[in-house]
């Protein structure tokens, strides 16, 4: 493998795209990011003792505020989902950040982005 995975698809777990920072989303809504090929699990799930590869945070304020979710990995379909631990607040700004942590099991790494959108 010499191609670095790269996202082929981000929704929310209601099937509403999340490119173009779109508005009324779910507050209760899972993200779905669709991967182009498998990724390597061992970064793709959040360890308490290192940095999560993928990332929600509340963007309102300007100062980004990280938002408590799990994460987690749908090999068979390279699917990663990110469900946050309580309803989002109403009306407000977030940001997901995918970093350069993510990996295929080449060790080619993600080259890292950042999608927003805004709650109903």
């Amino acid at each position: 493998d010499t191609t670095a995975p790269t996202v082929s698809s981000l929704a929310t777990n209601g099937a509403v795209s999340l490119s173009g920072d779109p508005t009324g989303i779910l507050v209760t809504a899972a993200m779905e990011i669709t991967f182009n090929e498998a990724l390597d699990e061992s970064m793709v799930i959040g360890d308490p003792g290192k940095a999560n590869a993928f990332l929600i945070t509340q963007t309102e304020t300007g100062i980004p505020v990280p938002v408590a979710a799990t994460v987690t990995y749908v090999a068979a379909t390279f699917k990663v989902v990110i469900t946050p631990t309580s309803s989002l607040g109403a009306s407000t700004a977030y940001s997901i950040m995918l970093t350069s942590g993510i990996k295929n099991g080449s060790g080619l790494r993600f080259a890292g982005a950042k999608y927003g959108f805004t709650t109903a």
